[in-house]
């Protein structure tokens, strides 16, 4: 039986399709092999510049007796490029999470055992610390800056608002004394490395 010349076409352009599928198929595996190879072989030059120290503060939330959350909420820490830590400046953004369950003090609770003023809001303030290191590319010299080995944790300041709202009587860690504050000065202290401790103990 003689194929007509359309047929014959028809089989051609099959043919060739195939053979072009299966030789795809071959030489893929070859050049996913190359690349990787390739991404292997650079090599990089890591040293610590800066080792367990506090990097980053952050106020997550006030929290009200009747506000207080039975479930653990994700609390995230954002460092963003250009950030400089001690003599160095933060290449990319890394974010960073602890999950926390956000409480609020009891009904009939005080800021601390010796305070007349009713506790009515738990203000919570994460710290991020870990340690910075330069990776350098043996090729091409890039030196990048990242933070490693970074843990969150977290201070729980016991305050009182005052009927205005704009201030609050709080507690120090201790426990031991209590100062009144202006609330947007407590925000800002829990925002800062720098500050968050002298608005935390005295």
């Amino acid at each position: 039986m003689r194929l007509t010349r359309r047929a014959k076409i028809l089989f051609t352009g099959i043919f060739i399709i195939v053979f072009l599928v299966v030789a795809f198929l071959i030489i893929r595996p070859f050049d996913k092999e190359e690349a990787i190879s390739d991404e292997e072989d650079v090599t990089y030059t890591v040293s610590v510049v800066e080792e367990d120290i506090d990097i980053a503060a952050s106020y997550e939330d006030s929290i009200s007796t009747d506000k207080s959350s039975t479930t653990y909420s994700e609390c995230k820490v954002k460092v963003t490029a250009g950030t400089t830590i001690g003599d160095y400046t933060l290449t990319n953004d890394q974010t960073f999470s602890k999950y926390i369950q956000l409480v609020g003090p009891s009904a009939d609770e005080t800021i601390y055992s010796a305070s007349s003023n009713a506790a009515t809001h738990y203000a919570y303030g994460l710290l991020l610390t870990g340690d910075l290191i330069e990776k350098k590319n043996d090729e091409t010299d890039e030196v990048t800056y990242e933070i490693v080995n970074a843990h969150i944790t977290y201070n729980v300041v016991h305050m009182s608002l005052m009927d205005n709202e704009n201030s609050a009587m709080i507690a120090n860690q201790e426990e031991s004394d209590e100062k009144l504050v202006s609330v947007q000065e407590l925000i800002n202290a829990l925002n800062s490395v720098e500050q968050r401790d002298t608005m935390l103990e005295w």
